[in-house]
């Protein structure tokens, strides 16, 4: 059986055709609109039939994972703060333009169904996954099934309070972990440091992201030691937060970041292993994803067999 699995991310939208056992058919990666709904669901909708005209049979399914707080019963987003997009019938009208089923939950949600069906944490019955990108999302799989709430947004580690009434988030309140550590706002952060203090280190790297911060900090630069310290510690304790609430068998880490950067892993490690709960924290591995830009996709292609 064929499926089609979509990575609908903030900068980049990843379409796959895939078979029920992950094997990849076809891919082909696009960018994503911001800030027009009309635009970004003519590009998923274009996107969802060239990929149904690469198939060798009609794809059982679409599935999509979105970076949104998207309600999965109905495909319905409420809010999705890094593509600008609010209250979208996005389900219904795919349902409608393309006569398919069609399956949609939050990105990362899918991230880490792709990871614990066919990557890292694969056999693995009780994941926190966390991804770190242009924003930072969660996945929390638990008896082999994703964590989901009452309307779809259950593990929106992101958007949970770091510091009350610190910086401003996309999401529209203070202080939430991703206005620290995403990397939309690691790049705010850059620029605002560098306007400050035009002879930092920092400013001379072209990658206004947390590598350009860390290199910068190797080099002695003491404007991204700030930058870094108050990143890492943002994802310290978020992780710490995370395995304290939900007891995983395992952590795992993925996202551009973590993919580009694996210092940032070992941060986040090394203060896990500190953190001793009766013993038990510092035993839970924390693992890196796995299966790149594809992770997404294929854990939306997935979605048919979620309750």
């Amino acid at each position: 059986m064929v499926r089609i699995g979509l990575d609908v991310g903030a900068t980049k939208t990843v379409g796959l055709l895939c078979t029920e056992s992950g094997r990849v058919l076809h891919r082909v990666r696009q960018k994503s609109a911001v800030k027009d709904p009309d635009k970004l669901y003519a590009d998923i909708r274009n996107l969802i039939q060239k990929l149904t005209g690469e198939s060798p049979e009609r794809p059982a399914a679409a599935c999509i994972g979105i970076a949104a707080f998207v309600d999965h019963a109905t495909g319905h987003i409420h809010y999705a703060p890094n593509l600008q997009v609010e209250n979208f019938p996005l389900g219904e009208r795919l349902q409608r333009d393309l006569g398919m089923p069609i399956h949609i939950d939050n990105d990362v949600n899918c991230g880490v169904l792709g990871e614990a069906r066919f990557g890292a944490a694969r056999g693995v019955q009780h994941v926190v996954g966390l991804f770190i990108g242009t924003g930072i999302g969660a996945g929390i799989v638990t008896h082999g099934h994703l964590l989901r709430g009452a309307r779809g947004i259950a593990a929106e580690a992101g958007h949970t309070l770091f510091i009350p009434g610190g910086r401003m988030c996309g999401c529209g309140r203070r202080g939430c972990f991703e206005a620290y550590a995403g990397g939309r706002f690691i790049r705010e952060s850059v620029v605002r440091a560098c306007r400050a203090h035009p002879k930092s280190r920092l400013c001379a790297e072209e990658a206004k992201n947390l590598t350009g911060v860390w290199r910068a900090m190797s080099d002695g630069d003491p404007v991204a030691r700030a930058i870094w310290d108050k990143a890492i510690l943002a994802l310290r304790v978020l992780v710490t937060n995370l395995v304290t609430l939900f007891d995983p068998e395992m952590v795992l880490l993925g996202g551009t970041i973590i993919h580009e950067l694996p210092q940032v892993a070992d941060a986040v490690r090394e203060f896990l292993v500190a953190q001793r709960l009766r013993g038990i924290l510092h035993t839970i591995p924390l693992t890196q994803a796995v299966l790149g830009g594809d992770a997404v996709a294929l854990g939306a292609a997935c979605l048919p067999d979620q309750p």
